[in-house]
């Protein structure tokens, strides 16, 4: 054998090599999203304002000048759950699309803020603590929340060809 097929023998191992790793990594990487997307979508269902106990409330208003408004309150005993996103969104901030991962990041900020500063109803007695609502100008509770759920379930459920090829 000459030098030279030694030579290109081992450069094609290499590139070989390089391209399955590639590969792998990939598709771990489908395999991961979808991993913690599901879990986030358990979280967000847990937090959905149409479940029997939601963990937020939301009343609408009118205003002075006889303007809508929607207020989402935290009012039940659960205040609204937040660990699976504070243990993933270092990792989902690498793996999401930055859209996608800045409506979870919105969506989260406000929950945060709702469990920081629950209604006058649940606060401990003799503890005073100003309520905390979010009133909604742009987009509905339940909108924001049914647009997460769609973009948590893309990662949820990829494609069977993204799931095999990793792309």
């Amino acid at each position: 054998m000459s030098v030279g097929l030694i030579a290109l023998g081992a450069i094609l191992g290499a590139f070989a090599s390089l391209v399955f790793g590639e590969w792998r990594e990939a598709r771990q990487r489908i395999w991961e999203k979808a991993g913690l997307a599901r879990l986030l979508l358990a979280e967000v269902e847990r937090n959905s304002p149409d479940r029997k106990k939601p963990s937020v409330v939301i009343k609408e208003v009118v205003d002075a000048r006889g303007i809508r408004h929607e207020v989402v309150e935290t009012y039940t005993e659960k205040p609204p759950m937040l660990d699976a996103w504070r243990e993933t969104r270092t990792r989902l901030a690498q793996l999401l699309e930055s859209q996608d991962f800045m409506a979870l990041a919105d969506y989260y900020q406000i929950l945060q803020t709702l469990a920081d500063n629950p209604s006058p109803s649940h606060v401990n007695p003799g503890e005073e603590k100003e309520s905390q609502v979010w009133i909604s100008e742009d987009q509905s509770w339940p909108e924001r929340t049914e647009d997460l759920k769609k973009r948590l379930q893309r990662y949820a459920d990829p494609p069977r060809r993204a799931r095999l090829i990793g792309f």
